[in-house]
């Protein structure tokens, strides 16, 4: 009954023998139909009511996720946290022995068997977190073939903030071997200082040193 009046056009006498007949079953239908509609109203509005509470139990539940957090960083803001985090992880690597990787160690061979030269490994004595990587350096650069000397201090006077220092001994200029060291360190991601010292006049001593220590930042 896609079109009523033409319905009614092509049935009106039926309608005009039995109007009574007519009329209820359009109550009926009428009636029908809002009931459905009534009965989809409800459902509807009770799929919205269920889909609120679900929602606001998941704000809730979200609420008392980053409460509990917070109170596990004893109410610290995100940058807080990570501020605590990374001092509690340098904490930790100054607690274990400083070491190259695979990776650095490769780096590194590639760029000092280029040019060897003369070098003084010096470790400070009471950095036991500069022992592993004082004596990677040492193994790595006699296989790369550069003339190494080693050597010790205790109580410096100046340590490097990084942990690893390259001294070039020869006033305000850079010698050609720490030029040689800065470029490898560079490459291979491994933080460094430099150290300039007045020229060296002892005969025989590198005027470049490599010095680990413990690192302070």
């Amino acid at each position: 009954m896609n079109d009523p009046i033409q319905f009614l056009k092509d049935n009106w006498a039926v309608v005009i023998e039995a109007p009574w007949v007519f009329v209820t079953m359009v109550v009926i239908i009428g009636g029908g139909g809002v009931a459905v509609g009534r009965t989809w109203l409800n459902r509807t509005i009770s799929n919205l009511k269920s889909d609120i509470a679900t929602l606001e139990n998941r704000h809730i539940a979200k609420d008392e996720r980053i409460a509990e957090y917070q109170s596990k960083l004893n109410g610290a803001t995100p940058d807080e946290a990570r501020s605590l985090i990374s001092g509690l992880e340098r904490r930790l690597a100054a607690l274990e022995p400083r070491n190259l990787d695979p990776e650095q160690s490769r780096i590194l061979s590639t760029h000092l068997v280029k040019k060897p030269g003369s070098i003084k490994l010096i470790r400070d004595m009471g950095s036991s977190e500069s022992s592993k990587i004082y004596a990677q350096f040492g193994t790595l650069l006699r296989k790369l073939g550069w003339d190494l000397m080693e050597g010790g201090v205790m109580g410096l006077g100046n340590p490097p903030p990084t942990g690893i220092a390259v001294q070039s001994h020869a006033g305000e200029m850079l010698t050609e071997d720490a030029k040689t060291l800065i470029a490898a360190l560079r490459a291979a991601d491994i933080e460094y200082d430099i150290q300039k010292t007045p020229e060296m006049g002892m005969p025989g001593q590198p005027l470049t040193s490599l010095l680990f220590a413990t690192r302070s930042n």
